[in-house]
């Protein structure tokens, strides 16, 4: 999941190909769009970058409420999801939660 996230995180989405390119034995060197994401704290989307936990919290915030008429007790209960935002909807089609097309 981290892996399908890495674009909202602040991980180097570039390591997984750099490892194979560079020397083993000496410390890695973060990407050029790792370092950008990291000072504007933006991705390549124009969204806020995250950590894995706070990125967590962030989805965590999306509910779904049980609705019944007051004056009817007995009516039928409603659910209603919340609107998910801009940050949410995208970490749901990278995990494939949410469909990219909006249907």
């Amino acid at each position: 999941m981290r892996q399908a996230l890495a674009s909202l995180l602040f991980d180097d989405e570039e390591l997984s190909q750099n490892r194979k390119e560079r020397d083993a034995v000496k410390p890695a060197v973060s990407s050029k769009s790792a370092k950008k994401k990291k000072s504007t704290k933006t991705n390549k989307e124009g969204l806020p970058v995250h950590s894995f936990r706070s990125l967590v919290i962030e989805l965590g915030t999306r509910t779904r409420n049980r609705c019944r008429m007051k004056s009817a007790p007995k009516s039928p209960v409603i659910f209603q999801d919340t609107e998910p935002t801009t940050l949410q909807a995208r970490a749901m089609e990278l995990i494939r939660l949410y469909p990219v097309d909006g249907s």
